[in-house]
């Protein structure tokens, strides 16, 4: 594409600061307008100091192979940010297939089941992870609306 005269975006995203200078980018750089305010103020609410883990969390991304997410990846950032550690942080996988008795060797207090890319439900996971407490098996999208409905309360009283 390039060749052709056609520029080429690329971006690295495994961070949520990096999630937020690639918008910033796309403004200065591509449309040729100022940042909203809005970007300076997500930029700082999510950028501060990390919280202390207050639990080991896994989140599975799909079923058959099991895989869950792994090392450098924005998911993996947001859980920290949130006060969440991931239990598979340390794999050098960005995406690891999960053996079943691996999950058993890792400190998992929680286990969050997304909706993307493959769907979960609540009878997802128990084999995968026989050592959590199906009560700590949770949906991904409560966390995000908690944690992202905390920031957006936090971003309003920035504004005023």
């Amino acid at each position: 594409m390039r060749a052709a005269g056609v520029p080429v975006w690329m971006t690295v995203i495994e961070t949520v600061p990096q999630a937020l200078d690639a918008p910033e980018r796309l403004f200065n750089e591509v449309l040729d307008s100022s940042v909203p305010d809005w970007l300076y103020v997500a930029r700082d609410l999510w950028s501060g100091p990390l919280p202390d883990v207050a639990a080991s969390v896994a989140v599975p991304i799909w079923r058959d192979p099991w895989m869950v997410v792994g090392s450098s990846t924005s998911t993996g950032d947001l859980l920290r940010r949130a006060g969440l550690g991931n239990a598979f942080a340390d794999h050098p996988d960005r995406y690891p297939t999960l053996a079943l008795d691996e999950s058993a060797q890792r400190d998992v207090d929680m286990v969050l089941l997304p909706d993307e890319p493959y769907v979960f439900n609540e009878d997802d996971g128990p084999e995968a992870f026989p050592h959590t407490d199906p009560a700590g098996q949770r949906s991904a999208d409560h966390l995000v609306r908690a944690v992202l409905g905390a920031r957006s309360r936090h971003a309003d009283r920035a504004r005023r």
